[in-house]
């Protein structure tokens, strides 16, 4: 095996670059994998464009990337076997701390977790993880199915944190790759129907067409989501609310759209420090507003409903690029360039 690697760093607001660096050594209790598929969440693009997560900026340059499938190539002292393909959980939990031990893996004060806090990220040939972090995929799943496993599995997480019961009716703000993947776990846990709302037409043409959509909103020209919402619905609203962007405005949507005793999830990512909200709206309609952060033990799932074709991920990827093409990779999906709905980078 060769002794270097390509890795992708952000260097610089809005520019990555490539560079070869040794390829890491693991311990015998680490597997080592070569990275053959790595997607673009919604997150790196924040740090593309932006550096950080509100506030909160990376020192760079910075390695990045987190949702990931590939090869083992050393399986050191560990179950897994040379040439297992296999997914990958980017959050290297310890297993001991307090959360840990309640089962809230993705809530660990002592976690790993791939591309944040300076510890590396998937966007490089090879990586090392601990052997919990992976879940073996079969050949008929392909690499670049396997990396969206990792946000599928955000979004059932998500889900199981709501309780949907059959029949509720849901609206989701956002249809992008996190929004179209909570599309399919409402529909997977009982939900009657499920309302997208989205600025863009070819995403919300996919929530309908392939997602399973009932009823679809675009507030590319006119936000009067809210209105229809409430037309169709009778005038009650929904039962459950999730903002799947993290924007001021679809969050204040979200509170307006959900009836009385119902539920408000938040799972995108603001790009600022606060998002404000009237609290006589939640209080009077006594909402439960949920968070969710990451997934948690979700990923096995993830890849029994793909291997039963409970879902179908291909169809949300719409662009795949050589890693040497990772800048326009990036400005891609960070852009929203060329009808971007999910963006691979194949290593």
């Amino acid at each position: 095996m060769k002794n270097m690697m390509t890795v992708v760093r952000l260097v610089e607001i809005g520019k990555v670059a490539l560079s070869q660096e040794p390829i890491p050594h693991p311990l015998p209790s680490e597997v080592l994998v070569q990275v053959k598929t790595v997607g673009i969440c919604g997150s790196d693009s924040h740090y593309f464009l932006h550096g950080g997560l509100g506030s909160f900026k990376s020192k760079l340059p910075l390695s990045f990337g987190h949702e990931a499938a590939g090869v083992v190539v050393n399986p050191g002292n560990t179950k897994w076997q040379k040439g297992d393909r296999v997914a990958i959980d980017p959050n290297n939990n310890c297993g001991n701390c307090y959360y840990c031990l309640k089962g809230q893996h993705n809530l660990c004060i002592n976690t790993n977790y791939l591309g944040a806090n300076n510890y590396p990220g998937a966007l490089q040939e090879y990586i090392t993880v601990s052997p919990h972090q992976l879940v073996y995929i079969t050949p008929t799943i392909s690499f670049a199915e396997a990396a969206l496993l990792e946000p599928f599995s955000v979004a059932l997480h998500a889900i199981n944190l709501t309780k949907i019961n059959i029949g509720d009716t849901v609206a989701i703000y956002g249809a992008g790759a996190i929004g179209l993947c909570l599309l399919a776990c409402c529909k997977l846990a009982g939900a009657q129907n499920v309302i997208v709302i989205d600025q863009f037409s070819h995403r919300l043409q996919l929530a309908k067409k392939q997602f399973g959509a009932s009823f679809v909103i675009n507030t590319g020209t006119k936000d009067d989501s809210v209105e229809q919402i409430k037309n169709t619905t009778n005038g009650t609203g929904v039962d459950i609310s999730i903002d799947a962007v993290g924007a001021q405005v679809t969050f204040a949507n979200c509170l307006k759209a959900t009836k009385p005793g119902g539920k408000l999830l938040l799972v995108g990512i603001p790009t600022q420090d606060y998002l404000q909200y009237n609290p006589h709206i939640a209080r009077t309609k006594e909402l439960l507003l949920i968070n969710s952060r990451r997934s948690n033990q979700t990923l096995e799932t993830a890849v029994h409903l793909l291997n039963n074709k409970q879902i179908n991920l291909r169809q949300l990827i719409t662009h795949t690029f050589p890693i040497t093409k990772s800048q326009l990779a990036f400005e891609t999906a960070a852009l929203y360039k060329d009808k971007v709905i999910k963006t691979i980078i194949s290593l």
